[in-house]
């Protein structure tokens, strides 16, 4: 990549060169992208799973959002006020704080974090009313991100523990609404 964008930035070259060495730089970052991705999937530092309120988990999450956006309203909803399920606790609780601090940084005055119970799993919505996702970018990637100062590992640590733990992550721009995500994790993943 080093070497292609060097050619590329005394290029004298003709428009094929430049499209061959885009090319190709892009093919190595989504190599590179990959590998790295299997890294924090396959390396990443693994905490002992305990069994962890949502309702307590949530509730630290909202003190965290309270110091650090006191004008940020942060709506808790939970269908089951006793849920509890079996995960890493600080995984899981960076995992939502990732997703929480990332809609009030994106511009975000209201943000709703809501589980429920589906088919005996559990779903973790995190909606907005931000400006919305970027369109065409793999936001999961490691290092992919368009906010000033990012390092685009937050989305990617969330992938990681989602999949970690069995689960999936998706992520939708809501028009009038801003982003969405959403964590589906199956029934084993739920104590009670």
């Amino acid at each position: 990549v080093k070497v292609c964008a060097g050619l590329l930035k005394s290029s004298r070259s003709n428009a094929l060169e430049t499209d061959e060495l885009l090319r190709t730089i892009e093919q190595e970052v989504n190599r590179m992208s990959r590998g790295l991705q299997n890294l924090f999937t396959q390396a990443a530092p693994s905490e002992a799973r305990e069994i962890v309120s949502i309702q307590a988990l949530t509730s630290e999450i909202e003190e965290v959002v309270r110091r650090r956006f006191p004008d940020g309203i942060l709506e808790l909803h939970h269908d089951d006020k006793d849920l509890r399920v079996m995960a890493e606790r600080e995984g899981l609780k960076q995992c939502l704080l990732n997703l929480v601090i990332n809609a009030f940084e994106a511009g975000a005055r209201r943000v709703r974090l809501r589980t429920l119970l589906v088919m005996g799993g559990l779903r973790i919505e995190v909606n907005d009313n931000g400006p919305g996702l970027p369109k065409n970018l793999d936001l999961f990637r490691p290092f992919v991100t368009n906010k000033a100062g990012g390092t685009g590992l937050g989305l990617a640590q969330v992938k990681s523990f989602v999949d970690r733990h069995h689960g999936f992550v998706s992520a939708a721009h809501q028009p009038t609404e801003g982003a969405r995500f959403h964590l589906e994790f199956p029934a084993s993943f739920v104590v009670g």
